[in-house]
């Protein structure tokens, strides 16, 4: 369940990544100020060379020497990206390149190394235990009619998230889940639906993720489904999206589809006070998510009891079982 992972990856596809490696790419606002090409121009300059895409990801950098805007695209029917550099002066398309999951992965990989890293490894797998469609840990509430509400700005937009545990349940390779509804709308206007599935087990009280089917709209019509995913299909496997039993430093796959969905999570700190619309919210774990197939880290806030209360700008606003 990538949450509000995702939203914002929505969000930022309209704004410039910040995110940079230090002491490799010149500051954004400087190169910003130098750039004369958009990047609302540069957006409709890359997608006329991918008819139907959408774009992923948007950033402005120096490439050899030159100021360009960055722009991976994906095109419904295939899990490649097309990678098109856009020169921020003149316009010009200066290259086109497809990359594979595979190509990504191994990207992340090199960048990795280049920065001093070493390999990613979980140290919780998922166990072989008796499932079931309902049930809680410290930090996650799996219970039909469980609602929590997020709002944040991002940039001069308005963001909402409502996630929802429906009572409908799902089977997925085989096994009985509890379908979880993410509903996002940005300055009122829908941006995606997901259908996740996820069960309970009862020895450990791991939260285990199973998939999920996505809707993504534009102008209130369904564009594209990125992201979809189910264990069982192309080599994907059931996560762990949040742990029973908290260990500060444990590592866990939360999605484990190739080329599609990689989220990785690792506990960092279970002492965080967290304040938002809804309360201030003490003794919060706190979460480090990355994922080998894009740059970035995100940090995620679960207050015991209640559940997921921050995700970067996005805060709870309302938590309960809806009437």
């Amino acid at each position: 369940m990538k949450t509000v992972t995702r939203l914002l990856g929505v969000l930022l596809a309209g704004s410039v990544l910040l995110f940079t490696t230090t002491g490799c790419k010149s500051d954004q606002a400087t190169l910003l100020r130098q750039a004369k090409i958009t990047e609302p121009q540069a957006r409709q300059l890359a997608l006329e060379r991918v008819p139907g895409g959408t774009i992923r990801e948007a950033e402005l950098e120096e490439e050899d020497g030159r100021l360009v805007w960055s722009m991976d695209i994906a095109s419904p029917g295939t899990k490649d990206l097309t990678e098109i550099l856009v020169d921020a002066l003149t316009g010009e398309v200066v290259s086109t390149e497809i990359e594979t999951p595979e190509d990504e992965a191994a990207e992340a990989t090199e960048e990795q190394a280049a920065e001093g890293g070493t390999p990613w490894t979980a140290t919780l797998v998922v166990s072989d235990e008796p499932l079931s469609t309902s049930g809680r840990n410290d930090y996650f509430i799996l219970e039909p009619g469980y609602q929590l509400v997020f709002q944040g700005k991002e940039g001069r937009e308005e963001a909402t998230l409502t996630i929802t545990v429906l009572p409908e349940t799902r089977e997925i390779n085989g096994v009985s889940t509890r379908v979880v509804e993410e509903r996002e709308t940005v300055d009122g206007e829908i941006e995606e639906v997901s259908r996740n599935f996820m069960a309970f087990g009862t020895a450990t009280r791991n939260i285990y993720y199973f998939g999920e089917e996505v809707d993504e709209y534009e102008d209130g019509q369904v564009v594209s489904h990125g992201g979809a995913w189910l264990e069982g299909t192309a080599g994907a496997k059931r996560g762990i999206l949040l742990p029973g039993k908290i260990e500060v430093g444990a590592r866990y796959h939360q999605e484990q589809a190739p080329g599609v969905a990689m989220d990785r999570a690792e506990n960092v700190s279970v002492n965080e006070s967290v304040k938002t619309p809804a309360g201030l919210f003490e003794r919060c774990l706190k979460t480090k998510e990355t994922t080998p197939l894009e740059g970035g880290t995100e940090y995620k806030y679960y207050a015991p009891g209640v559940g997921l209360v921050q995700d970067g700008n996005l805060r709870l606003v309302s938590h309960g079982l809806t009437k």
